[in-house]
C-alpha cells in the first residue's frame, strides 16, 4: 500500500476522505514536466551547469508533453509556457527563443484541448507568428 493518509477497510477500499484522495492523486503530466523544467533552470542557477540550462529544444519537448497530455487545459498551459519563452528571449536569454515548431505545438495544445473555442485560440497565434 501507499504511505498516503487514507486507510483501507477489510475489503480493500479506501476510507480515505475526497480530500485525503486529491491529496494523494498522481500530479498531471503538465504539473510533473513543468517541474521538471523549473528542477533544469534552478540546478543551471545554482550549480552553473550548462548541460542543463533549460533551450529552446528543452521548452519545445514540454510545449509536445502538454500539447500530447490529453488534458482539458492543455492549450492554457502551452499558451502560458509560449509567453513564457518569449519573455525571456526578450529579457536577453537567446537560447530560449519561440520558433515555428513552438507555436505549432501550441496550436496542437489548443487543439488536442478540445475546448470549443480552441481553434480561436490557435488562429490567433497564427497571427502573432506573422
Amino acid at each position: 500500500q501507499g504511505s498516503g493518509s487514507g486507510s483501507v477497510d477489510a475489503n480493500g477500499t479506501s476510507t480515505a476522505t475526497p480530500e485525503q484522495k486529491e491529496e494523494e492523486e498522481e500530479p498531471s503530466i503538465t504539473d510533473k514536466v513543468i517541474r521538471l523544467l523549473k528542477r533544469m533552470e534552478e540546478r543551471y542557477q545554482e550549480k552553473g551547469d550548462v548541460g542543463v540550462k533549460p533551450d529552446t529544444v528543452a521548452f519545445n519537448a514540454v510545449l509536445l508533453a502538454i500539447a500530447n497530455s490529453g488534458e482539458q487545459d492543455c492549450g492554457v498551459n502551452a499558451e502560458r509556457l509560449l509567453d513564457k519563452m518569449h519573455s525571456l528571449y526578450v529579457k536577453g536569454n537567446h537560447d530560449v527563443c519561440p520558433t515555428a515548431i513552438s507555436y505549432s505545438t501550441t496550436m496542437l495544445a489548443w487543439k488536442n484541448s478540445g475546448l470549443l473555442d480552441a481553434g480561436d485560440h490557435a488562429e490567433a497565434l497564427l497571427r502573432r507568428m506573422q
